[in-house]
């Protein structure tokens, strides 16, 4: 097998294990996929890939250790030089960072982080992954109404992919969805539904409360 596509094995396994549940066996994987980015020389591939090995210990309820190896990653990127970057796996880290943030409740950590990570997203397409995030970090900021309509626009990008939810997202939903709960059923739904029609930016602006 090529060094290449070895190294996109392991990362492919880390997060099959992590949909298993198995998330001892995912961080394991994680860290030979960051491993062997430091050995093939690509040093700057190695700190972005340092995001799985936090998002594995957020799935492991350990907040602390992610937020230390998403700091770290920042820290070596800004060192190589590629801190003025956009893009290219910078993203991932911090949203890592804005995740670890939230568990440990501290919000205003957590938006700024969150608008790292957004900022970075976005150019890769990939800005809707912050959705769960920004949902929960709302509900803690006591804006139930606002959480309701981002986590159904988050509902509604997972529709045609069959509502396959990322563990990342169980993880943020499980929070979540206790905190909703309060708006009562029939209330919840009709925010849901208001969410799932409104554009991404509109959303994002909801998420970190840039509508008021």
């Amino acid at each position: 097998m090529f060094p290449r596509a070895s190294t996109h094995w392991q990362r492919a396994r880390c997060w099959w294990y992590a949909r298993l549940g198995l998330f001892e066996e995912a961080l394991v994987c994680a860290q030979r996929h960051s491993a062997m980015r430091r050995e093939g020389g690509h040093l700057l591939d190695e700190q972005y890939s340092m995001a799985n090995v936090a998002l594995i210990e957020l799935l492991l309820g350990r907040p602390e250790a992610a937020l230390e190896r998403g700091r770290a990653a920042i820290a070596q990127i800004d060192a190589l030089g590629a801190g003025g970057t956009v893009g290219h796996g910078r993203g991932h880290i911090y949203w890592a960072v804005m995740i670890a943030q939230i568990l440990l409740n501290r919000t205003a950590e957590a938006v700024a982080a969150g608008r790292m990570a957004l900022t970075n997203l976005l150019p890769e397409g990939d800005g809707c992954q912050l959705l769960a995030a920004l949902a929960l970090l709302a509900a803690l900021q006591g804006r139930l109404t606002a959480a309701a309509r981002i986590i159904g626009r988050d509902d509604a990008i997972a529709a045609p992919t069959g509502k396959v939810v990322r563990p990342v997202s169980v993880l943020l939903r499980a929070r979540l969805e206790p905190l909703l709960a309060g708006l009562g059923a029939v209330e919840l739904a009709r925010l849901r539904a208001e969410g799932a029609a409104m554009r991404d930016d509109q959303v994002f602006k909801l998420g970190f409360g840039d509508d008021v």
